[in-house]
């Protein structure tokens, strides 16, 4: 209510449809705040309360001030022992932890009313609102058989809705036809990304290898619409990272346009904002970055990038393929039935020559309008290039 009524926000998504743009709602079905009104009436009423078994109490009621020594996790399960995060209860039969790994819904003991009103919650937003998707907060603290319940009432709601899991390690568990259709790519784009460009720690060859799991572990569909985020409001920003090296963070961005999967801008990275641990990394937004030429012209390279992701359809459904991994030098084709791009990475210090065999006999530069004649082409230290093979010579 404080941001308008629902009304407004049926208005606001329309007009984004209207733009050609989705809106994706970031929700946490593991816990509730402690002043929502279900965990209200449990504290208030204890065991009389229809809500007292949404939550997972170990004693109450819970006194007021606590005794010395004390954590409101003596009392009932919280997100990591975090009082205002008291956790949800699925499954009546089991506590958390152990009822996140359950699978099948028979084995469970399903506290219904909880499914009914977490499920209406896709209702009203899928059905209601008329968004797009949603961003699961940890979903892996929900058990799998809810997630498999979920998925069928948004998809029945709208069938091209995008569901996206926070899941920090392999999640080729939550990647199919059951739960998510993709999850925030923090192991196998982030964290090798941080490693090879932000921090520059390992060589071509370590970070081709960290990337790879994704490519073999995930289905092809999922590789095309996983999350990949060069920064997110849990993490330190990419330039404070880096020690404000912007031209790392431009390696980083081409790579990020150009390689299989979604761009995620974390708001503020394309002016070159800094940030490190949660809160420092939501920072205001910086309005008067204009004063600043070189945050203009960040901000104009990611327009840049963006446009040419959308011309080429290429770097959203074409094939992906390694072709050079030489110390800090990357190289890599994406590719479909009208076009081939090639993506040529330079992240050390000193020029280096990409030899592009059997490719094509001259290129477009993307980035510069320029021809460029194969197969040996040399590009500045901390660079890269997006190259079009001229469509005669396409592969």
């Amino acid at each position: 209510p404080r941001l308008g009524k629902t009304e407004d926000f049926q208005k606001f998504v329309k007009e984004l449809h209207k733009r050609g743009m989705k809106i994706i709602i970031d929700t946490a079905f593991n816990h509730t705040g402690d002043t929502f009104f279900a965990f209200r009436d449990a504290v208030n009423k204890g065991h009389e309360s229809p809500y007292y078994n949404w939550y997972e109490w170990k004693k109450w009621p819970i006194p007021d001030p606590l005794p010395h020594g004390e954590t409101l996790a003596d009392y009932y399960n919280c997100w990591w022992g975090f009082g205002e995060m008291p956790d949800l209860n699925y499954d009546l039969s089991r506590d958390t932890p152990h009822e996140n790994s359950v699978r099948n819904i028979s084995e469970a003991t399903p506290n219904q009313p909880l499914i009914d009103y977490v499920l209406g919650v896709a209702d009203y937003w899928i059905g209601e609102m008329d968004v797009d998707g949603f961003r699961l907060d940890v979903p892996n603290e929900v058990p799998f058989w809810f997630w498999e319940l979920f998925r069928k009432r948004v998809k029945t709601l709208k069938s091209d809705a995008y569901l996206v899991g926070e899941i920090w390690s392999n999640a080729s568990e939550w990647i199919n036809e059951k739960y998510f259709d993709a999850v925030m790519n923090y192991a196998y784009f982030k964290d090798p990304v941080i490693r090879f460009f932000a921090l520059r720690k390992c060589n071509a060859q370590t970070f081709d290898h960290d990337l790879k799991p994704a490519l073999s572990a995930y289905p092809t569909q999922a590789q095309k619409a996983l999350m990949n985020i060069l920064d997110s409001y849990d993490t330190m920003r990419f330039l404070q990272i880096a020690g404000e090296d912007v031209k790392r963070l431009r390696l980083a961005l081409l790579f990020q346009m150009t390689y299989i999967g979604v761009p995620h801008i974390w708001y503020g990275d394309e002016i070159g904002m800094t940030g490190g641990k949660d809160p420092d990394n939501r920072r205001p937004f910086n309005w008067n970055y204009e004063q600043e030429t070189w945050r203009v012209e960040l901000r104009d390279y990611y327009r840049i990038l963006i446009q040419l992701r959308k011309t080429h359809a290429v770097f959203v459904d074409g094939t992906f393929h390694v072709i050079t991994v030489a110390g800090m030098a990357y190289a890599f084709l994406r590719s479909n039935d009208s076009e081939t791009i090639v993506v040529l990475i330079n992240n050390s210090d000193s020029k280096h020559t990409f030899v592009l065999d059997n490719l094509a006999s001259s290129y477009t530069d993307l980035l510069n309008s320029r021809q460029l004649i194969a197969p040996e082409i040399q590009i500045a230290p901390m660079s890269g290039l997006i190259l079009l093979a001229n469509k005669e010579e396409k592969l």
